[in-house]
């Protein structure tokens, strides 16, 4: 029977885009334990609508079978999340807090370095949601390609400074992009 629940309220959920921090299917994942697993692994993969939650629910309840899963298949569906979301709560604020689920993206370590390179070059708003947050989102202008940079200078261990004005933030973006290709043989 909660089985059943858990499957219905995680696509309630996903089509009322309930970030992961507000999703009741989460809340009631972590209640289930490792018991939801099962359900949550048929809703992960990297095209499933239900993925992000399902894959962030599985962290909560069942953190040794989220370990378990293949580091690219979680890499692409946080991926996926950071490029198509509408407001970036679930990330934290870039430079200042990071959330559970931004270090949980971070652990993949260089297997998240591969699928956020990419967002690099993605300069699209990145707006938080909520009165203060909102506020800090409006006067830095975060963009998607701040987070990719962020999250970047998180796996490698990088220090970074994340200035008020994005074209000084820019200026380090491009560092890092040099950095990434020298260290692949790119110039």
């Amino acid at each position: 029977m909660q089985k059943l629940r858990l499957q219905e309220q995680l696509h309630e959920d996903v089509a009322q885009a309930v970030p992961p921090f507000a999703a009741d299917s989460i809340t009631l994942a972590r209640k289930m334990g490792s018991a939801a697993a099962p359900v949550l692994l048929e809703q992960i993969n990297p095209q499933g609508e239900a993925s992000f939650l399902a894959l962030e629910a599985l962290r909560e309840a069942a953190p040794e079978v989220f370990h378990s899963l293949p580091s690219r298949l979680c890499a692409d569906i946080y991926a996926e999340a950071l490029r198509t979301g509408d407001f970036y709560n679930t990330w934290g604020v870039p430079g200042h807090q990071l959330t559970d689920t931004a270090n949980a993206f971070i652990g993949l370590g260089e297997t998240a370095v591969a699928v956020l390179r990419p967002l690099l070059d993605d300069k699209r708003d990145a707006p938080l949601s909520g009165s203060h947050e909102a506020t800090t989102s409006k006067i830095y202008g975060n963009r998607l390609c701040d987070y990719a940079w962020v999250l970047i200078s998180e796996i490698m261990g990088r220090p970074y400074v994340y200035s008020q004005d994005p074209a000084e933030r820019d200026q380090a973006i491009q560092a890092l992009r040099d950095e990434l290709n020298r260290e692949i043989g790119h110039e």
